[in-house]
C-alpha cells in the first residue's frame, strides 16, 4: 500500500476480508453473557410451551482463568543491556509503574485478557490524555467492532501491519470540537448526505478534499451517518494509520545506539559528529524504514494526512490475540471449542424438560362417560392439578411418561460438562475444584497442568502486555528527554524512599544521567507483586524457616522474608522493629567507631576526675608521702571503676542479647502460627 492509501482501498481490503470470524466471535461472547438461545429455538420453546432455561458451562470455566490472571500480575520491570545507564533506567523503571498504576493498565489489560479468552481478539488504545486536568495517559479497551486491520500481517508486533482504522460513531458536538474548520462537511454528512458527484454551497467536492470517488464505491457502507430511527445526531469518524517506507541516513554509534539523522543532529554538534567519525567511533550509512502516517475521515472524507504525531514508530493500538487460524489467520479464543459442548448440554436440559412434562396418553373414547369430550380436552384435564374426567371403564385409560431416557440425558449432560474443559484445556483443579481425595501435590500437579496447556494463549497476553509498557514508556522518554528531573526510588512494598535519581542533572562536568543518550534497546520484564505470588513466596518462606535447624543467622535472614510476604496488617511497622532490632541500616564499620568514640570518653572522664581527687589530696594533706600513699590508692579505686564499667558494659550488652533473641522468638512464633492458620 502506498502514501496515497484512501478511503477507497481501505474499504476494499475490509470487503475482501474472511468476515465469519466476526460473527463467530460475537457469538462466543453472548453466549458467555447467557445470550444462547437463537430466534428459531425461542419460538420452539415458545410453541411446546416449554421455559427456555440454559446451563451456562462457559462463563465459570472463564472465569477460572480470569481469576488466574487476576492473582498472577506483575508489574513492568524496564531493563538495559547499557549497564552504564542503570540510574537511567531505574528512574525510568519507577515513573513506568507509577503511571501504569495511575492509568489503571492493570485493569484494562484485564479487561483486554477477558476478550481475547472470549472473542479471540481484543485492543488497547494508548496516548496522551488530551484533558489537561486528567492523568497523564489516555488508555482506552477499544471494542473489537471498532476496529479494522489489515489481515495479511502475521508478526505479533505488527511490523508487517501495512494499515489499521477505528470506526467510531461520535455525537455531533464531539465532531465539531474535534475538527472545528469542517463544520460545512459535518453539516452535510450527518444529514444523510447522498448523491454521486455534489456540491456543498457551490463549491466542488475536489475543492473541499473529499473524493466523490470513495463515496461512489462505497455506497453500500452506509453505517458512516446517522441511523432513520434515531433522533441523536452522530457521524463515523474514522482514524486510520498506514506504513509508508521511505528512505533514511542511520547512525552507528560504537556502543550500539543507532539513530536517524533528525535525532543524531539534535543530540550532538556537526562538530562531535565528525570527531566521532574521524576517530572511528561512528558510521554513517543509508537504508529504508518504515514510518506511520495518520489519516481522519469523516465518513468517506478525507480531511487530515499527516506524520503520526506519537513519539513511537509503532500502531497506537496493541492487539490482545488469542490464537490464529493457520489458514486464514483469524483469531479466537477458547469459547469457540466450547460452544458444541455448552449446545449439547443444553439439548440435553430441553429433553430433559420435555421427557419430565410429555405425557402419552392410551384410552378408548368409550370409555369416557362424555361423548363430545375430545382428546385435547382429555390432555388439558390430565395436565390440570384438579382436572375432573367422567369416565365408564377406568381400565381403558392409560398413561405413561418416558423417565427411562433420564438417566441417558443425566450422562449428556455430565459428558457435555467434561467436553467443555476438556476441549478448552481448562482442568477442574485450575479452578479449585479437587477430585475425590488426592494429595495437594496432586491438585498442584494437575493445577499446573491446566496452566500448561493455557501456556501459548498466556504468552501472547503477557507479550501483547509488554506493547502496551512500551507504548507508555515511549511517552515517557519523550516527556524527560529535555528537562531536568528529580525522581524518587521507593521500595515496592513500603513505598518508603529509598533514593534520589537526577536525570539532566546539569554541572560544571556536563550532564549526567542524560535521557537522551541512554539504550532505548530496552526489554520489559516482569516483577512479581500481586498478592498470589506474595503469598507462594510466604509460603516458600515458611518452608525455608522450618527447615533451618534452629540457625539463629539463617532464621534472621528467613524471618524478614516471611514477614514482607505475609498479610499482617502491621507487618511495616513490624519490619521496622525488625530492622532496630538487627541495628537497622547503620554500617557496621560506623556502628565500631562509634562503639570505640563512646569507651574512650568514659576513660577521659575518669582520668580527669583521678586528677582531681589527686590535687585535693595533695592540697590538704601537704605532704608527699601522704600524697603518694592516696594517689596510689585512688588510683586502685580508678582501676576498680574502670574494671566496674566494664563488667557493667558486658552485663548490658548480655541483656540486649537476650531480649533481641526473645523478640526473635516471639517473632518466630507469632509468624509460625499465623503460616498454621493459612
Amino acid at each position: 500500500m502506498t502514501k496515497a492509501f484512501n478511503f477507497k482501498e481501505m474499504i476494499s481490503d475490509i470487503a475482501a476480508q474472511n468476515k465469519e470470524w466476526r460473527d463467530n466471535s460475537k457469538k462466543c461472547a453472548e453466549y458467555y453473557d447467557h445470550r444462547q438461545l437463537t430466534a428459531e429455538r425461542l419460538k420452539q420453546l415458545e410453541e411446546c410451551e416449554r421455559l427456555p432455561v440454559i446451563g451456562n458451562l462457559i462463563q465459570p470455566a472463564i472465569n477460572s482463568v480470569l481469576g488466574h490472571e487476576e492473582a498472577a500480575q506483575r508489574d513492568f520491570r524496564v531493563v538495559a543491556d547499557d549497564v552504564a545507564g542503570d540510574e537511567v533506567i531505574e528512574a525510568l523503571n519507577q515513573r513506568l509503574n507509577d503511571e501504569a498504576r495511575l492509568c489503571s493498565v492493570n485493569r484494562y489489560c484485564s479487561d483486554a485478557y477477558k476478550g481475547m479468552l472470549i472473542e479471540g481478539l481484543d485492543w488497547i488504545y494508548l496516548d496522551r490524555n488530551p484533558d489537561p486536568f486528567g492523568i497523564k495517559f489516555m488508555i482506552e479497551r477499544v471494542p473489537l467492532e471498532q476496529i479494522y486491520y489489515d489481515m495479511r500481517a502475521t508478526d505479533p508486533k505488527l511490523s508487517d501491519m501495512r494499515w489499521i482504522a477505528r470506526q467510531k460513531v461520535m455525537d455531533v458536538d464531539a465532531v465539531y470540537a474535534l475538527f472545528p474548520d469542517q463544520r460545512k462537511l459535518i453539516d452535510a454528512v450527518k444529514s444523510a448526505w447522498t448523491g454521486g458527484y455534489f456540491v456543498l454551497d457551490g463549491v466542488s467536492a475536489d475543492e473541499l478534499n473529499v473524493r466523490s470517488q470513495e463515496w461512489s464505491s462505497s455506497s453500500s457502507y452506509r453505517d458512516w451517518y446517522m441511523h432513520a430511527e434515531s433522533n441523536r445526531q452522530m457521524v463515523t469518524v474514522y482514524e486510520a494509520y498506514y506504513r509508508v517506507y521511505e528512505p533514511a541516513v542511520v547512525y552507528n554509534f560504537a556502543d550500539g545506539k543507532v539513530m536517524d539523522d533528525k535525532r543524531a543532529k539534535k543530540l550532538f554538534s556537526a562538530r562531535s559528529l565528525r570527531n566521532l567519525q574521524v576517530m572511528g567511533l561512528l558510521k554513517i550509512s543509508e537504508g529504508v524504514t518504515a514510518k506511520i502516517r495518520r489519516k481522519w475521515f469523516i465518513g468517506p472524507h478525507e480531511i487530515v494526512d499527516e506524520p503520526s504525531p506519537h513519539p513511537h514508530n509503532y500502531f497506537p493500538f496493541v492487539p490482545f490475540m488469542g490464537y490464529r487460524e493457520r489458514a486464514t489467520n483469524c483469531p479466537y479464543g477458547l469459547v469457540k471449542g466450547m460452544l458444541d459442548a455448552q449446545d449439547k448440554y443444553n439439548e440435553a436440559e430441553w429433553e430433559t424438560q420435555r421427557i419430565i412434562e410429555s405425557l402419552r396418553i392410551f384410552y378408548d373414547p368409550n370409555a369416557l362417560a362424555d361423548p363430545a369430550m375430545k382428546a385435547s380436552d382429555l390432555v388439558r384435564e390430565l395436565n390440570r392439578k384438579d382436572g375432573v374426567i367422567a369416565v365408564k371403564d377406568l381400565n381403558r385409560i392409560r398413561t405413561e411418561r418416558e423417565l427411562t431416557k433420564l438417566q441417558e440425558m443425566h450422562a449428556r449432560k455430565a459428558e457435555a460438562r467434561d467436553e467443555v474443559r476438556l476441549y478448552s484445556g481448562i482442568y477442574e483443579a485450575f479452578s479449585g475444584i479437587s477430585a475425590g481425595q488426592q494429595s495437594g501435590r496432586a491438585i498442584n500437579s494437575l493445577a499446573a497442568l491446566g496452566a500448561t496447556t493455557l501456556a501459548e494463549i498466556n504468552a501472547n497476553y503477557e507479550f501483547a502486555r509488554s506493547m502496551v509498557g512500551n507504548l507508555m514508556l515511549a511517552y515517557l522518554i519523550d516527556d524527560m528527554v529535555d528537562r531536568e528531573q528529580d525522581v524518587v526510588i521507593k521500595d515496592k512494598l513500603t513505598e518508603k524512599p529509598i533514593k534520589h535519581v537526577k536525570l539532566n542533572a546539569v554541572s560544571d562536568d556536563g550532564i549526567s544521567n542524560q535521557v537522551a543518550l541512554a539504550n532505548y534497546h530496552v526489554a520489559l520484564t516482569e516483577a512479581i507483586s500481586s498478592p498470589g505470588n506474595q503469598q507462594q513466596a510466604y509460603g516458600d518462606f515458611v518452608d525455608m524457616f522450618k527447615v533451618t535447624g534452629g540457625n539463629p543467622a539463617m532464621q534472621q535472614i528467613l524471618l524478614r522474608g516471611v514477614v514482607r510476604n505475609s498479610q499482617i496488617v502491621n507487618k511495616h511497622e513490624l519490619l521496622d522493629e525488625f530492622d532496630k532490632l538487627l541495628g537497622g541500616k547503620v554500617d557496621p564499620e560506623q556502628q565500631a567507631s562509634m562503639q570505640q568514640a563512646q569507651l574512650e570518653q568514659q576513660k577521659t572522664a575518669l582520668q580527669l576526675e583521678q586528677a582531681k581527687i589527686q590535687a585535693e589530696l595533695a592540697a590538704k594533706q601537704g605532704t608527699a608521702e601522704r600524697d603518694a600513699a592516696h594517689a596510689r590508692l585512688y588510683e586502685a579505686q580508678a582501676a576498680r571503676e574502670i574494671v566496674a564499667i566494664e563488667e557493667a558494659k558486658q552485663r548490658m550488652q548480655q541483656r540486649e542479647f537476650e531480649a533481641k533473641d526473645a523478640l526473635l522468638s516471639s517473632v518466630k512464633n507469632k509468624m509460625l502460627n499465623h503460616a498454621v492458620g493459612l
